[in-house]
């Protein structure tokens, strides 16, 4: 559970990054006085719990943002137990955890956001099951938990008590059944039977909305009979996923899965690693096809020979078209080379594409630079394809795109000092790139160094990633001189961002002392 590659993991389509906040944005200092006080009270759990059964429900709501981001967790039992309200909603209570543009690019920063999200879910399920069996007085009914994750061991929990609510509901008509036989019958010694049920009786079911991550085989075993359950007109506790994302299970279990899941809730789904191949994903195609209110989907690493089966490539294509609000795809480490235009059956641009490692040709690229998503993307990852024999076009294509890209990765493309010039004229025309990656070209270091300098004049670029030359000793340069020569070389260029308070961040990867961070307030360097 603390093992910070899994928390990393939550990234790509499926889990979109605020483009909007910036990595310098402040807090707003100032906080309410109702805000203040809900932070005093929560504090203590007995305060807490006299609170929310004597202030109005609205003040209920500073409570839980309170106890949310303090992670009180006694506080959070108490302000559910006497819930005010029927419904509760998460993201009307915490911040996003992908809120930060700094999740893009910062593995701890990322680690720490899902990990505190990954705590509020587990504690808010757990809380609210907790006091339902308890019978305390809360109103709640439906809880709302999209947006953040939530990791396998509760959606097995909640799993778990779906099914034994059902299982109880029938043992109850069972025994009613059973006594008002006897009764009817006057039997010599009669005895009533009763039963105590885990959840209180209600005329309305008890909803948990989520966002499912699974990669074990009992945990999808568990997910798959609470969803049928759930579409019960008998069930009293029901399950309903928005977000799927599903790894390592094999094409059998994803498919079953796929089939339980109800379309009208379903608008995200990752499939990674699940070596579906050409032929799986043609069999999983009917099902994709029904998935008619995605608006991401990952299908990457899953070996998937667009470009050799055209079975395949023709089943892809008619599930794009069937899904009118796609908008994140992901089909990297599949074979497509010259099958991009797979895509055109999606009649709304893409926002999000990642292609990397599809071995790309030049007909995908023409197909790329004409087609009517690269007036939408607003991310763009075309890394660990050889583009280094097509930088022209590569070039033409940012160009094109230079009103409304805002991240471009070009990774391990095979470029070298000869595209370095022109890539850096292209990028610079686009008005609006906040991070550019670069990372694991062969590029020289003067060059590289000059390029950070002239990219900086970029008004919104936060960060740039790029890696050290092949020939870079096993001793790196001192952290501070490289620092002080890259401040010096953008002294040298334009001040037109002399004024803003912006922080510049280089990321540079080297082969033998991993990433150096450069974080560079440009208005502090001297002209």
């Amino acid at each position: 559970m603390d093992d910070p590659s899994f928390f990393c993991s939550f990234r790509g389509a499926v889990y979109p990054v605020s483009l909007e906040s910036t990595t310098n944005n402040r807090e707003n200092q100032f906080e309410s006085l109702v805000d203040l006080c809900a932070y005093k009270i929560v504090q203590d759990a007995t305060q807490t719990l006299h609170a929310v059964q004597n202030v109005p429900p609205e003040i209920c709501i500073n409570l839980m943002k309170a106890a949310l981001s303090c992670g009180r967790d006694r506080a959070i039992e108490a302000l559910i137990s006497h819930w005010p309200l029927t419904v509760m909603s998460l993201r009307k209570l915490a911040p996003d955890p992908f809120r930060s543009f700094k999740c893009l690019y910062d593995e701890e920063h990322l680690y720490t956001e899902v990990k505190h999200g990954v705590r509020i879910t587990t504690g808010l399920a757990h809380a609210f099951v907790e006091s339902l069996k308890r019978r305390t007085p809360t109103k709640l009914k439906h809880l709302d938990l999209t947006g953040y994750p939530t990791v396998e061991m509760i959606v097995q929990y909640l799993s778990f008590h779906c099914q034994l609510s059902l299982n109880e509901s029938r043992q109850k008509r069972m025994i009613t059944a059973y006594n008002k036989l006897c009764s009817d019958h006057e039997c010599g010694e009669k005895k009533d039977y009763n039963m105590y049920e885990t959840l209180p009786d209600a005329e309305d079911s008890y909803i948990i909305k989520l966002n499912a991550f699974l990669n074990k085989e009992e945990t999808v075993m568990d997910l798959c009979k609470a969803l049928k359950i759930s579409k019960s007109p008998d069930s009293r506790f029901k399950l309903q996923v928005h977000s799927l994302d599903a790894t390592c299970l094999g094409e059998a279990r994803v498919h079953i899965l796929l089939e339980l899941l109800d379309p009208q809730f379903l608008t995200h789904v990752r499939l990674q690693y699940n070596g579906l191949g050409s032929d799986g994903v043609s069999r999983l195609a009917p099902t994709l096809s029904k998935l008619t209110n995605l608006t991401a989907l990952d299908l990457s690493c899953n070996n998937i020979a667009i470009s050799s089966n055209q079975a395949a490539c023709d089943r892809l294509q008619q599930v794009f078209r069937s899904l009118p609000y796609l908008r994140r795809l992901d089909l990297s480490n599949s074979r497509i080379r010259n099958k991009l235009k797979i895509i055109d059956g999606l009649k709304t641009p893409l926002q999000y594409l990642k292609l990397a490692g599809c071995s790309l040709c030049e007909a995908s690229l023409n197909f790329l630079a004409s087609s009517h998503h690269l007036q939408g993307v607003t991310e763009l990852d075309l890394s660990e394809n050889s583009l280094g024999q097509h930088c022209v076009l590569i070039c033409g294509m940012i160009r094109s795109a230079r009103s409304n890209i805002l991240v471009l990765e070009l990774q391990e493309c095979n470029f070298t000092n000869v595209h370095l010039e022109q890539l850096v004229y292209s990028c610079l025309q686009l008005r609006n790139l906040k991070l550019l990656n670069l990372s694991c070209n062969d590029f020289y270091w003067e060059p590289l160094i000059n390029s950070i300098a002239r990219l900086s004049c970029l008004l919104d670029l936060l960060v740039f990633k790029a890696t050290y030359p092949l020939n870079t000793p096993e001793e790196p340069t001192e952290k501070e001189v490289e620092h002080r020569h890259i401040c010096e070389s953008i002294s040298t260029h334009s001040a037109s961002w002399r004024n803003r308070d912006r922080l510049f961040t280089v990321i540079l990867h080297h082969p033998y002392a991993g990433d150096r961070v450069f974080d560079i307030q440009l208005k502090n360097i001297v002209m």
